[in-house]
């Protein structure tokens, strides 16, 4: 009897402690069961959800589930569906009732995704099990909802973040979707077809720390409601179809402001210096002077006012964003010189003055501006030497672009200083003399172990224990069309000296160069023969020699270089037979044309005495080549074996052919 009694005593014991450990480590069975019921309406081709099992009890530990952790229960706190993977693996289909059953959920994440409906009736908490259940198989049979944001999700009142940013939903969102979230701190519904209509008079029940709205349809006049949120640190509201001026009295402590793209309009507030990162393109804003000059100390540190309807010169004044890092004027109407001022930004990095009318000389104070890692100023009137002190100075250069403007004069050596240099583009000017030896000296296009720069990015710290990355994005020419590029864009080895006046040989120190992925001298007087260490370049992506003096033959060395997509070798004097290998053959024959001197597929004449062999190659390592080294000049043996078979004919012809004869063979000396 007395082991009967401890024995239900142990057993009462162990089921008390049991019913502990459940309740306190394990998540509450009816959200656990709403999970599953939200993953059946979910396509998961990536398995990203493996985890989310009905033997699985413990729901806490699954993916992108986070619980509270307090010891009386273990609610579901946060649901993080986001996706991140770079291999698109994306979850789709739809957000079910069932999302309704977390009335604890304070984190509700499902970017960058594909969901395409959240039905209409989620949000009302009041409505039993039975009820969600006929309404989600109500739901699942219908095929009249158009994919708007859930009314009810305003009714999950402890929810401090919401992002549902990059997805496909579409519809109005109206103040009842906000109408009980008084705890919102974190909004983001940008990259989405959604309109936010909102009373004027509304009053919304929280205060933002943190808003992205981008591509959202907030317009045509400045959202009154933003207006009233006095905490907002971030701020997108770019591709917002807005028309209207910023407001002017506006005390919100932003940190980061993205208005572009929409058609804003009259000056830009003086306190918007004080904006940490400021983006303003694609608007249509006149008046610069008064944002530049006014007498305040700005700690901006990037201003982005590309691609706007600036048409006055920049102001000489005393510029009050001396914290600049990053200046993007590009793409707008800017004339007159650039002003002495520009050289009091001296932390500055990155300068992007391209595509406006500016002219006079680059002015000299700009070399105090030693931290500028991009310089373009392409497109514009410029005019002058290529300024030496640009090599002495501006040593931290990783991108320089002088692209179409009016420099004249020679490569200084100077600029063989720039280690860092990665894109080197000075095409489309008057530029003469020979291409510098040392440009072996740009080692970042020598060493991929000096490739520190995968993305072309600064860290602009915003507020406590916040930073943000930004990425330079920019627009290169790149066989022959125009790509932006930013996260790759560091990647890129280029040097474009096309269209100019330079001449001499191609040195052989650039064939140091093998990081280049990307080399441009055409329209130039160059001549001599191309290097035979061309092959060296065996990263090349893009080749264009084309409209010089060349002469010789093509190196069989460029055969070998597989990654090549364009080549142009056209309008030279080239001779002999193009290199036999998969890579020469595979392009179209303009690439090789008026080249009088070339032979052999791609080209449809033959080499004259050889339709068997490869034909002459350049003697380089000791080969069996049919080609003689003169200093470094190589002479084509195939007009030696050709002038044999013209002394024969002079033999056959007799003494009646002689002058005919002598006097075409003058002719072809002539033309070699």
């Amino acid at each position: 009897m007395i082991k009967v009694v401890i024995l239900l005593v142990l057993a009462t014991l162990i089921n008390q402690v049991w019913s502990s450990t459940t309740s306190n480590n394990y998540c509450i069975e009816k959200e656990r069961q709403a999970l599953l019921n939200l993953k059946k309406g979910f396509v998961d081709d990536g398995n990203r959800l493996s985890s989310w099992t009905s033997s699985s009890r413990d729901c806490c530990a699954w993916r992108g589930i986070r619980c509270d952790n307090s010891k009386t229960h273990r609610h579901i706190i946060a649901l993080d569906l986001k996706s991140n993977d770079n291999n698109h693996n994306y979850l789709g289909g739809e957000i079910g009732p069932s999302l309704l059953e977390l009335q604890h959920l304070r984190y509700l994440d499902i970017s960058y995704n594909n969901f395409t409906k959240f039905p209409e009736f989620i949000g009302s908490l009041r409505k039993s099990i039975s009820e969600l259940k006929h309404l989600e198989k109500l739901y699942r049979s219908s095929n009249s909802f158009t994919g708007t944001l859930p009314k009810g999700i305003g009714d999950l009142k402890h929810l401090d973040t919401l992002n549902l940013s990059s997805n496909s939903f579409i519809g109005l969102v109206t103040e009842v979707h906000f109408k009980k979230l008084s705890k919102l701190k974190r909004l983001d519904l940008s990259d989405n077809s959604l309109t936010l209509s909102f009373n004027s008079t509304w009053v919304p029940p929280f205060q933002l720390e943190y808003v992205s709205l981008r591509s959202c349809k907030l317009g045509p006049k400045f959202p009154t409601w933003l207006k009233n949120q006095k905490n907002i640190s971030r701020l997108d509201i770019s591709n917002a179809e807005i028309h209207d001026e910023i407001p002017t009295n506006w005390l919100s402590p932003l940190k980061f402001l993205d208005l572009s793209s929409n058609k804003f309009h009259g000056p830009i507030p003086p306190y918007l210096s004080n904006v940490s990162i400021l983006m303003l393109s694609n608007n249509r804003f006149t008046d610069l002077k008064s944002f530049l000059c006014y007498p305040l100390q700005g700690s901006i540190k990037v201003l982005d006012i590309s691609n706007n309807m600036f048409s006055e010169s920049l102001p000489n004044c005393h510029w009050n964003i001396k914290e600049l890092i990053g200046l993007k004027l590009d793409n707008n109407n800017l004339s007159g010189i650039i002003p002495r001022s520009i050289g009091l930004l001296n932390e500055i990095q990155y300068l992007l003055l391209g595509h406006n009318n500016f002219s006079g000389n680059l002015p000299s104070s700009l070399k105090n501006c030693t931290q500028l890692q991009i310089l373009d100023i392409e497109y514009n009137n410029l005019e002058g030497n290529i300024p030496s002190w640009i090599g002495e100075r501006l040593t931290n250069l990783i991108f320089l672009r002088i692209r179409s403007n009016h420099f004249y004069g020679n490569i200084p050596p100077s600029m063989c200083h720039l280690q860092f240099l990665q894109i080197f583009d000075i095409s489309i000017n008057t530029i003469g003399g020979l291409i510098p030896s040392c440009i072996k000296n740009f080692t970042s296009m020598v060493d991929e172990r000096k490739q520190s720069h995968i993305a072309i990015s600064t860290i602009i710290p915003l507020y406590e224990n916040v930073i943000q990355i930004c990425e330079i994005a920019m627009w290169l020419m790149w066989k022959g069309v125009y790509r932006e590029y930013s996260k790759t864009l560091g990647l890129l080895k280029v040097i474009d000296f096309s269209s100019n006046n330079l001449s001499g040989k191609i040195p052989k120190e650039l064939t140091n160069l093998v990081e280049l992925v990307q080399l441009n001298l055409s329209r130039n007087n160059l001549n001599y023969t191309i290097p035979l260490e061309i092959g060296n370049l065996n990263k090349l992506d893009s080749l264009d020699l084309s409209h010089n003096k060349f002469s010789g033959v093509i190196p069989t060395s460029l055969a070998s270089v597989s990654s090549l997509s364009l080549l142009d070798l056209s309008n030279n004097k080239l001779s002999g037979r193009i290199p036999i290998g998969t890579q020469l053959q595979s392009f179209n024959a303009s690439v090789y044309i008026h080249n009088d001197g070339l032979c052999g597929p791609p080209l449809t004449n033959s080499c004259f005495g050889d339709e068997s062999s490869n034909g002459p190659q350049d003697h380089l390592g000791g080969g069996d080549g049919g080609y003689a080294e003169d200093s470094e000049d190589w002479i084509d043996m195939s007009w030696l074996h050709k002038g044999i078979w013209i002394g024969f004919a002079i033999g056959f012809v007799g003494v009646c052919g002689v002058e005919f004869v002598a006097s075409k063979l003058e002719e072809f000396v002539i033309w070699m």
